[in-house]
């Protein structure tokens, strides 16, 4: 065992909130500029710091998102060279910008893009929800990925029935009869504005048919990972008296309503990456399982995150990203940062920096959701704002790459300077791998505060030899 002791007897460099480790990238960091104005940290004159160089990984996971509820990145037909070509299209443009991995929606409402015996195939591939487009779309979809050495993730809405502005009646009525909220109607629930339907994530039948719903497709298709997006309960909330019946026989003794339906969707995600985790053991993969939930877990407070009032998916959709990061219950995990630098409420620097904090020492991955689409639809963000977060990222080594929503934004200024200047090969892999295991440190000193800030002493220990970089001049 190996130990290397070092005292420091000025502020820390790499000490930024608590405990976490703030790494240089290659080389050093430099003030953070935007179309030539400082960006600063929120409600600071704390100037947000970047490295001042990029370098290109030969390992990083680029992916991009495909959605195909309401058709949005696809046309639905029956025609099989119609679809090929589509798919073929998506390919070519993801290859463009040098990316190497496509999450296409395959599961957009309680449906299916392959013929499944849990759920009828998808109105948004064939037209109608049932239809039999009569050959097998996902086969090609991952043969053809994996033939142009892109990986294929299964992007699943786990709970949505429908969005739409039908009575449940009605609603359930106009589904396939192999639809499995058709045939368990006790099992959906309506959320307060009337048009979101989804299954009750507190009823055990439900976690029980998304777990076999994962397990199928594992069996089914070759493919590389399963993902989650932030459709967990619904936004604009969920009446009490939806679940009500479900949280009195299930909850424990004094547990809250909120608690009890953050507990039921933590039991989905462990559930499921129980499933993947077994899956892989017994068939030698490495399927990854992820989420991709809103950018922000919490606001304030000790341990949320130091900006304005956003939306929080802790108390908005009972998603506790935090937690499933914290129990490893996820392989990686996805926040949706889609906002700029210079956002009023909910800047890009400080959300990325508490995410990094929250996956350090955990053994989950973290990828940072870009959404490339706002350079167009809002004028906050600018042309400068994509090149200027990859860069920033590189700061954090617990980040390993970027997804992109969505497809059909890849041709915007911004993603044309990350094309020419930074992503100009493809990495030869999406997840890096080292047989080499990571120190364990421990700190003691002087607090300010939660922040050490004097008389430090970091111990780092291994049992091979350790490398290490404090920060420039110390």
């Amino acid at each position: 065992m190996k130990k290397i002791i070092t005292s420091i007897f000025i502020i820390l460099a790499f000490f930024i909130v608590g405990l976490s480790i703030h790494t240089l990238a290659d080389g050093p960091l430099e003030v953070l500029q935007i179309e030539g104005s400082t960006v600063y940290h929120y409600g600071t004159s704390d100037p947000v710091m970047t490295p001042q160089n990029y370098v290109e990984r030969d390992s990083e996971f680029r992916g991009v998102w495909v959605a195909t509820v309401q058709n949005i990145n696809i046309s639905s037909t029956i025609d099989e060279s119609n679809f090929r070509a589509q798919f073929d299209a998506f390919l070519d443009e993801i290859e463009s910008i040098k990316a190497n991995a496509i999450l296409f929606q395959v599961r957009p409402t309680n449906d299916a893009f392959y013929d499944s015996a849990f759920a009828p195939w998808s109105r948004y591939l064939t037209g109608f929800e049932g239809l039999d487009p009569g050959w097998d779309p996902m086969e090609y979809m991952v043969f053809a990925s994996h033939a142009r050495g892109i990986e294929f993730h299964a992007w699943m809405n786990p709970y949505r029935v429908a969005n739409s502005s039908l009575s449940k009646t009605n609603l359930l009525n106009s589904l396939d009869d192999e639809n499995f909220a058709k045939q368990n109607p006790d099992l959906v629930v309506e959320g307060t504005n009337g048009t979101a339907f989804i299954l009750n994530p507190g009823e055990p039948a439900v976690r029980n048919y998304i777990s076999n719903v994962v397990e199928e497709i594992m069996n089914l298709y070759d493919i590389d990972g399963i993902h989650f997006d932030d459709y967990f309960y619904p936004y604009g909330g969920l009446p009490a008296s939806e679940d009500e019946d479900t949280f009195n026989t299930y909850k424990s003794s004094g547990q809250l309503l909120f608690d009890f339906r953050r507990q039921s969707v933590n039991q989905t995600i462990s559930g499921v990456k129980d499933v993947v985790d077994a899956y892989n053991i017994a068939n030698n993969k490495d399927i990854r399982f992820g989420v991709s939930p809103g950018g922000v877990w919490q606001v304030g407070g000790e341990e949320g995150v130091p900006i304005g009032p956003a939306s929080q998916s802790y108390s908005s959709l009972f998603a506790d990203s935090k937690k499933w990061v914290e129990e490893g219950w996820v392989h990686y995990i996805n926040p949706q940062i889609y906002w700029s630098f210079e956002h009023g409420i909910a800047p890009y620097a400080d959300i990325v920096e508490w995410w990094a904090n929250t996956v350090r020492g955990t053994g989950v991955d973290l990828l940072i959701g870009h959404g490339i689409y706002r350079e167009e639809a809002n004028t906050e963000w600018t042309s400068e704002d994509m090149a200027a977060q990859l860069k920033f990222n590189q700061q954090f080594p617990e980040i390993k790459g970027s997804v992109l929503y969505r497809l059909g934004f890849l041709n915007t200024p911004g993603m044309q300077t990350v094309k020419s200047d930074m992503w100009t090969t493809k990495p030869l892999n999406t997840w890096s791998s080292s047989d080499v295991e990571s120190p364990t440190y421990s700190i003691d000193g002087s607090l300010e505060g939660s922040v050490y800030r004097s008389n430090v002493q970091v111990t780092l220990t291994s049992t091979q030899d350790v490398l290490y970089h404090l920060g420039d001049g110390i």
